[in-house]
């Protein structure tokens, strides 16, 4: 009886680490795609940046030119 109960309970703590591991994956997930998306915000607001600087050195460079 005893040694059933030592299995109940070693299989009772492996389930609570197998779900504790899903758990960090799926955070880890998470934590990945946030990520992803922070890249992807970083990428298209450097373009941005890249894209406006030009428009405002070209439209001083008429002004001047003028």
């Amino acid at each position: 009886m005893k040694l059933y109960n030592s299995g109940v309970r070693l299989k009772s703590i492996l389930l609570i680490i197998e779900i504790d591991l899903g758990y960090i994956e799926e955070v880890h997930n998470n934590a990945s795609f946030l990520m992803q998306q922070v890249h992807n915000m970083h990428f298209i607001a450097t373009l941005f940046l890249k894209h406006t600087s030009k428009r405002i050195f070209m439209k001083n460079w008429l002004q001047d030119s003028i």
